[in-house]
């Protein structure tokens, strides 16, 4: 069953639809149980027998919408008209009672108003390229005022690629209140609806993300809406601001590395050392050079201020063994600390890229913490990790203090927690070689299945999330 509808105010009439079947059902209250009496839908030969995906009452007729694209009419039960409404399934309806409207919403990104009575088209408005989708999109809700006086909107849309419209007065002026990333619109895969990219400015409550949807968006985390958005050829995989903010590096699937202007997002420049994703990458403190590790097991190191201004001069390649999944400079940009993917740690010299003892480096301060393997995140493990692996840690900013405060983890759970900094747990099994008690956390269920990045602001007000498969960016606001 894909949608219900009321026929009446008491909801004692009701009509459900779904795969291969139109429902009619009536609620009598007796003076014993109540009672529940269905009818099927009659045909006839106006109709086929199909997928019905939505559905709306008048008291006049009954409309339903067809997988075919077509637009049934019924009164009672009987099918008493169709005609061609959408090139496609017709996911979404709704009534517009003020006007005697009927609202149609398909999977061919076109909303439809129609004449209740006539079933006579008022207007077509094409929401395919607010999305700039690489597919077409798909209207999957409408809501409506009952009255189309006063400040409030007429019409309220959502789509598939995660954007809220709204619709005012008899011209239907568009306005936007929600965009959101969105993935392959043709796909239905997991990995086709994911964002992987996050990075916060290291001044300002903004923040950028960038997906599987080959955008990059700026986000004003005060007046939590997308302020910027830029489309690439290829998916954004990760990204992050320049020191003084002034500049995103922004690594993609296909292996290239651009520079970006973070407040018009115009390419500065743009290079492709490899034919393999880019997993991570950040800024050294100093600004002078951008480390990233590839998926082919390289980390790359990008000298910035080259002979031509704001360039990437590739200065280094070094095979470390393992895809690089996460790295961090030390505050004097000397040591990169790397988590590969087989889970394991390595230090690196940045300029030679030779291997550094683990044992000599454990005094290093580093300026930031987003390696889930490290000595100051042990304790963020989970006893049974099968199902809550660590996909992503961050530790609040240190500003006047020696340490940071908090570190927060995301998981492949879906949950988000917040542990005091360091997190070392206490009490080791040295048999199973695992800590034997957890830190105290607090936990938050966030996103569907895989929390991909977390961050925190500047100030260490505000956390943003991602999620690995729902294609959301949460903000949440942090509190003590």
């Amino acid at each position: 069953t894909w949608a219900k509808a009321n026929s009446d105010a008491n909801a004692l009439s009701f009509t459900t639809v779904g795969a291969r079947h139109i429902t009619f059902w009536r609620l009598t209250l007796g003076d014993g149980s109540p009672d529940l009496e269905h009818t099927p839908a009659a045909l006839g030969r106006l109709g086929e027998l199909q997928t019905f995906s939505s559905v709306a009452a008048t008291p006049a007729a009954i409309y339903v919408g067809c997988d075919s694209g077509s637009l049934y009419v019924f009164m009672d039960n009987k099918l008493i008209r169709s005609i061609d409404a959408h090139s496609g399934p017709i996911y979404s309806m709704n009534i517009r009672a003020s006007r005697n409207e009927i609202l149609t919403g398909g999977r061919d990104g076109f909303l439809c108003v129609w004449e209740a009575d006539t079933l006579k088209q008022v207007t077509t408005l094409d929401l395919n390229p607010a999305d700039k989708c690489q597919g077409a999109n798909s209207v999957k809700a409408i809501a409506v005022n009952p009255s189309d006086d006063g400040p409030t909107p007429s019409i309220v849309v959502g789509t598939a690629a995660g954007s809220v419209y709204k619709f005012n007065g008899p011209t239907y002026k568009r306005s936007t209140v929600v965009a959101n990333h969105y993935g392959d619109l043709q796909q239905r895969e997991a990995d086709s609806h994911i964002i992987t990219a996050l990075a916060v400015h290291p001044t300002q409550l903004t923040a950028a993300s960038g997906g599987s949807d080959c955008s990059l968006r700026v986000w004003d985390l005060k007046r939590h809406k997308m302020t910027n958005r830029v489309d690439f050829r290829h998916p954004v995989t990760c990204c992050t601001y320049s020191k003084d903010g002034s500049k995103i590096a922004v690594g993609f699937g296909n292996g290239s590395v651009c520079l970006v202007n973070s407040k018009n997002l115009f390419t500065i420049h743009s290079t492709r050392k490899s034919l393999k994703r880019v997993g991570c990458l950040d800024f050294s403190p100093d600004g002078s050079h951008v480390a990233a590790g590839f998926e082919d097991g390289c980390l790359r190191l990008f000298k910035v201020d080259g002979p031509e201004s704001d360039s990437l001069q590739l200065t280094g390649v070094h095979n470390v063994g393992g895809e690089v999944m996460h790295l961090d400079w030390s505050v004097d940009s000397s040591v990169l600390r790397i988590n590969l993917a087989g889970l394991s740690v390595a230090y690196l010299d940045p300029i030679s890229g030779s291997s550094l003892d683990a044992f000599a480096v454990r005094d290093v301060l580093y300026q930031t913490h987003t390696c889930p393997l490290s000595w100051e995140t042990q304790g963020v493990w989970p006893m049974q990790p099968k199902g809550a692996e660590i996909l992503s840690v961050v530790a609040s900013n240190a500003h006047e203090a020696a340490q940071p405060s908090i570190v927060a983890s995301a998981e492949a759970s879906g949950n988000i927690k917040l542990f005091k900094y360091p997190c070392l747990g206490s009490g080791v099994d040295r048999k199973a070689k695992t800590l034997t008690r957890r830190p105290h956390s607090h936990a938050q269920l966030a996103h569907g299945p895989g929390v991909s990045e977390v961050k925190i602001s500047f100030d260490n007000t505000t956390l943003i999330s991602t999620g690995g498969t729902d294609a959301c960016v949460f903000q949440w606001t942090l509190v003590n």
